[in-house]
């Protein structure tokens, strides 16, 4: 279950350990994670639908064409930037916790597969 926090555009994501999302906030935040195809999860995601899809493809992309975990975060920052011109950053590995202030509509927590992607824009 999700609950309010008073700060709207804070966002936590982590292990997964009892089946439930960890994001906490109010907005568009999914209060289950959504099954997509191909194996992907969206855990809580606080951006535009086509935004999302955007991160979801470019994450795949990345996973593919790169080998280590922070390689792959360095190519989907380096593409969400291009794209949307402020500052991003991006965490991706297999057991990682995060707690972020982000900006209004920008942030996204997901898994590709057994990989986590968690995603967001600062000023």
């Amino acid at each position: 279950s999700l609950t309010q926090n008073p700060n709207p555009n804070r966002s936590r994501s982590g292990s997964q350990r009892e089946g439930r999302p960890s994001h906490r906030g109010g907005g568009r935040a999914r209060g289950s994670a959504t099954m997509a195809p191909r194996g992907i999860v969206v855990k809580a995601s606080r951006m535009e639908q086509e935004m999302q899809d955007a991160a979801v493809q470019i994450a795949q992309d990345a996973i593919r064409e790169h080998m280590t975990e922070q390689e792959i975060a360095s190519a989907i920052k380096q593409q969400f930037e291009s794209i949307y011109h402020t500052t991003w950053h991006c965490f991706v590995g297999r057991n990682f916790g995060c707690y972020v202030t982000h900006q209004e509509n920008a942030f996204v927590y997901f898994y590709i597969g057994q990989l986590g992607i968690c995603l967001f824009a600062t000023v």
